[in-house]
């Protein structure tokens, strides 16, 4: 049995889609026999999500802009001495962007400058739904300890991950275990 797979991008994951298969011979004789699959795109989705697990839209800063876990840095995230698997890394002054879709009421995540940071680095973190400031963190150095996030998103379309520069060194920001849940109705 032949086995044929397509990728499919840019759905709107709030309205209904209908996939349609049919086969066309060499000669382009339409075959009678097709198949039709109807689904949601937004019911389908996790009930919660891991933003490495996403493409971002959009993100600044130095080289990539970001970091997913280890892919890019050869040391693990780490703040206060405390590794951490799964997060995104960026430097200060950086922002990264996720479309959502509206498909989901929250954010969660722990936010704090990596232990890779010069010792007199500062940032700030900002987390934004559709352009709007919903949290802020107030300056962070090396020295704190992550601070919990659990903001509310109530449908955002665009969720943005900001980080500014406060301090006068080199900072790596982390956003430690950043998920996105609860799934809007």
């Amino acid at each position: 049995t032949p086995e044929a797979r397509f990728l499919v991008e840019k759905l709107d994951p709030t309205v209904p889609h209908t996939a349609r298969v049919k086969t066309i011979w060499d000669d382009g004789a339409e075959s009678p026999r097709a198949a039709e699959i109807n689904f949601n795109l937004a019911a389908l989705a996790p009930p919660e999500l891991s933003l490495t697990q996403l493409q971002p839209s959009r993100f600044t800063g130095r080289w990539s802009g970001y970091e997913i876990e280890e892919l890019l840095a050869p040391v693990p995230l780490s703040i206060g001495g405390q590794h951490h698997a799964n997060g995104l890394s960026a430097f200060s002054g950086s922002e990264i962007e996720f479309d959502m879709h509206g498909l989901y009421d929250t954010f969660t995540a722990a936010a704090g400058m990596d232990d890779e940071s010069a010792a007199n680095a500062t940032a700030e973190f900002f987390v934004l739904a559709d352009g709007k400031e919903l949290w802020h963190s107030g300056t962070l150095s090396k020295k704190d300890q992550p601070v919990t996030v659990n903001v509310p998103i109530n449908g955002a379309r665009k969720l943005t991950l900001r980080t500014s520069k406060s301090g006068t060194g080199q900072g790596q920001t982390d956003w430690i275990n950043p998920k996105i849940s609860g799934r809007v109705k």
